[in-house]
């Protein structure tokens, strides 16, 4: 008898997981398609040593305030490098817009970075970085340049 309902309860834990579990392996590197909505409604990122909860509606006002400073730094950006798109927390707890992805700074001003890939070499990553912090309820951009990340040879 132990062993029956035992049983049925790793059955019943392992149905309920399905969905889920579906959901976040769609596609290999857990990034949603186009349209698709998010698996998650907030996330966790590290900013100045404390845990900061990013919600979906943080990012989307973090995505207007990037998308107006954009706007105004139009003629210093590359062509080839997309504006921030659609806002979404895939399984893993990573915010994209897009082809953007949020990200914690892991330097001592609190503040988190909006990256994305420009090239993506054998030996050199070349990345968009626009740092933006949050001060009185506002989020604010308060840098924004390239950043280049070499691999080493083996």
């Amino acid at each position: 008898m132990r062993s029956k309902s035992g049983l049925l309860i790793c059955l019943a834990v392992i149905l309920c997981m399905t969905p889920l579990s579906a959901m976040c392996l769609q596609k290999k590197d857990g990034e949603p398609s186009a349209g698709e909505e998010s698996c998650l409604k907030e996330t966790t990122l590290k900013v100045a040593n404390r845990d900061l909860i990013i919600t979906l509606h943080d990012a989307e006002r973090i995505k207007l305030t990037v998308e107006k400073y954009l706007a105004k730094a139009k003629p210093k950006l590359k062509p080839s490098v997309p504006g921030p798109g659609e806002v979404s927390i895939d399984c893993l707890g990573t915010v994209r817009m897009g082809a953007w992805i949020l990200e914690s700074s892991f330097s001592a001003e609190p503040e988190l970075r909006l990256t994305v890939r420009i090239h993506n070499g054998e030996y050199l990553i070349v990345r968009r970085e626009i740092r933006v912090q949050q001060a009185e309820g506002q989020w604010k951009v308060v840098g924004d340049g390239r950043v280049t990340y070499h691999r080493e040879h083996k």
